[in-house]
């Protein structure tokens, strides 16, 4: 569940829409294809979890086995991180200012960091809870938008199958393989999982299966709902493309899934980027207390991240 919802997040919801756009009733061939590098990142990070199955392992792998300024740069550029989450948590709020006119995007999206950031600091299960709840529930209105979907596709929308140029085609695709970045997330907190050389290859297996399925079958059903030109316009696209053949309130039930799912990204970007600056506390890159633990949380004090089990790796 961490890692489905820190990968698919609110790019189903809203940036499907965009892509559609660009790539026309093939969009969800463009998915297809972007998915073959995802595999092998994938592999990648099975094969780190074998050898180094602590938290934090791209850092410290390339740190030790290059340079530990490569690591630096390569395991985690937590500042890009940063940018990131704030642009997400705007795209949070202004996504919930388009079902909720007026509402002050400023305050919302530093409310909804604030709180994600008080939930990890909270301790790892707690986050992940919450995480579970938030992902079921939008893969639930996904699997209704889905097959509701499927009886009502008007074939006519999705022919030729490859309306625009070869180049935006292409872009498209390099856009759609973004969406799939994010597996090394499940490295970054290996020394938190149970039996991380066994269970990360199932975890890394099983949530690279769904979330190809629902890119995909979601990417096919859209375009067939909708005309992809005007799904390319459109802000909010999974919400307009189900009010088109659900009631109010299942529509409006899709509309809400997808602030959950940008929610699950933001919490999943708490879950793993923190751990990053663990490590580079103890590797003395940061200041000492940004390794401190937090003895009654089990969380460093003054971040908002959890502590691993890395005494077992040699620090020089």
């Amino acid at each position: 569940m961490i890692l489905i919802g820190y990968i698919v997040g609110s790019a189903i919801f809203i940036l499907v829409g965009p892509l559609a756009g660009m790539a026309g009733p093939g969009l969800f061939i463009a998915f297809l294809i972007a998915a073959v590098p995802a595999v092998f990142v994938c592999l990648y990070n099975i094969q780190l979890a074998g050898i180094l199955p602590v938290t934090g392992a791209n850092y410290i792998a390339i740190s030790r086995l290059v340079h530990p300024f490569a690591g630096w740069i390569g395991g985690g550029i937590f500042i890009a991180v940063f940018f990131g989450l704030a642009s997400i948590a705007w795209g949070f709020a202004l996504f919930l200012e388009y079902l909720l006119p007026g509402v002050p995007v400023m305050t919302v999206a530093m409310v909804v960091v604030i709180f994600f950031a008080m939930v990890n600091y909270l301790g790892i299960r707690l986050a992940a809870w919450i995480q579970t709840l938030l992902v079921f529930t939008f893969i639930l209105a996904l699997i209704v938008f889905a097959f509701g979907g499927l009886a009502n596709i008007k074939p006519e929308l999705q022919t030729p199958l490859f309306a625009t140029n070869l180049a935006d085609f292409l872009q498209a695709t390099i856009i759609a393989y973004m969406t799939f970045t994010g597996f090394t997330v499940i490295t970054e907190i290996a020394g938190e999982i149970k039996k991380p050389r066994r269970n990360i290859p199932i975890i890394l297996s099983v949530s690279f299966s769904i979330i190809l399925v629902i890119y995909v079958l979601v990417s096919y059903v859209l375009t067939g709902l909708m005309d992809w030109q005007i799904l390319g316009e459109s802000p909010a696209a999974l919400a307009e493309a189900a009010s088109t053949f659900l009631p109010e309130g299942l529509s409006t039930f899709i509309a809400i899934s997808g602030l959950l799912a940008a929610a699950t990204t933001i919490n999943g970007i708490f879950m793993a980027t923190p751990r990053d600056l663990l490590v580079y506390g103890r590797d003395k890159i940061l200041p000492g207390f940004a390794a401190h633990i937090n003895t009654r949380f089990g969380t460093p004090t003054g971040l908002s991240c959890l502590h691993s089990s890395l005494a077992w790796v040699e620090y020089p």
